[in-house]
Parts: structure tokens; C-alpha cells; sequence
């Protein structure tokens, strides 16, 4: 079965704050405010709280970490098969240093503490290194957890444009060319 994201059954309200984080793919905004329709007047929802049936058209690009607050570390939780599809097999369990590029290791766990110990929202758009190759990338980052001071797990969901742009060496990807909008959660309406 072939599901349409622009099919109105599976979309939600988007709230006031969303519009501020200029997302461009409509499967970012969904996810957005189906996050936001679970966390009601909660600073966060909780990760047991996702229903995947009412989003199953966003479940191949979504990806979840858990956070270990104690040792500061996250390990992949759930992973989907367009996300694995593209940037390789990565083990559920496996740390962030196991599966991330050494190269982009240090960017991706700053960005992912910041969504985790905020809490808070990340939106990135730029250039995403796949392989030898870099491609135009949107990345959602929302924080999962039952407290109000950080989080227990951080979902994420990706849109890569794998139309190949040029070849790069792999350090190249931690320049400069990529815009990051972080939200704090107290910032919500």
C-alpha cells in the first residue's frame, strides 16, 4: 500500500509556533503537530504515547534514540527502513557513536543534547554527507519524555533529496552549510 502525505486522514492541526520554524517538507509539519496534539498542555509527550497507526506514512523516515541521562549517552530505539535505506544498516541498541560517521559524530550528539537536555525542537536544513555524496537535507528533532527538565528519548524524522549534487571528502560536511533553529519547549504557547 502506497499512502499519499498529503492525505488529509492523516494530518493534524498545526500550532501557532510551528510556522516559525520555516519546515518545507509537509511530512515534517505533520509530524510536528501530531507531536504537539499528543503533549496537550504537557511540556513533551511521552514515547509511549506514539500510536504509529495514526502516522504510517511517516514511520519509514522517522527514527527514535533513547537518551541515557546518567551516562550522557543515546542508543537507537527505532529506526525506518527509508532512513536505514539510505544511510546504512544501523543496529537498534547501538550507541550514537556506533552508528554515526566519525566526521559528523561530534555536530549530531551537540544537536541531539540540545533537543534532550533542553528540552527542546530542532529543525536543520543543509547539506546531509551520504556516502561520497552531499545531498539538500531536512531534519525534525522533538524531545519524548515524562518530566519537564529533559528528555527520555528524542524523536526524529528525515527527508533526504538523494538527486546527487557532487563529491565530497567526508570532513567536508561539518562547514558551515547547514541553518539550525533551535526552539527551547518553554518557548511553546
Amino acid at each position: 500500500m502506497v499512502l499519499d502525505h498529503n492525505d488529509r486522514r492523516y494530518s493534524y492541526d498545526e500550532p501557532d509556533w510551528l510556522a516559525g520554524l520555516g519546515l518545507g517538507d509537509s511530512r515534517l509539519r505533520r509530524l510536528a503537530a501530531y507531536w504537539d496534539a499528543l503533549r496537550g498542555a504537557r511540556i513533551m509527550p511521552r514515547f509511549d504515547e506514539l500510536e504509529p497507526w495514526k502516522v504510517p506514512d511517516l514511520l519509514p523516515i522517522m527514527w527514535v534514540w533513547r537518551v541515557d541521562r546518567e551516562r550522557r549517552l543515546m542508543f537507537l530505539r527505532l529506526v525506518g527502513e527509508e532512513v536505514q535505506r539510505v544511510l546504512g544498516s544501523w543496529p537498534r541498541g547501538a550507541e550514537l557513536a556506533e552508528a554515526a560517521p566519525k566526521a559528523v559524530l561530534p555536530l549530531l550528539r551537540r544537536r541531539y543534547e540540545a533537543v534532550a537536555y533542553g528540552p527542546a525542537i530542532l529543525y536543520v536544513r543543509g547539506m546531509a554527507l551520504l556516502g561520497d555524496m552531499r545531498v539538500p537535507a531536512e531534519r525534525l528533532v522533538l524531545p519524548l519524555g515524562a518530566g519537564e527538565q529533559a528528555a527520555d528519548d528524542i524523536l526524529g524524522i528525515s527527508h533526504y533529496d538523494l538527486t546527487p549534487r557532487r563529491e565530497i571528502e567526508e570532513r567536508a560536511y561539518a562547514t558551515e552549510e547547514s541553518a539550525e533553529t533551535l526552539l527551547p519547549l518553554s518557548a511553546l504557547a
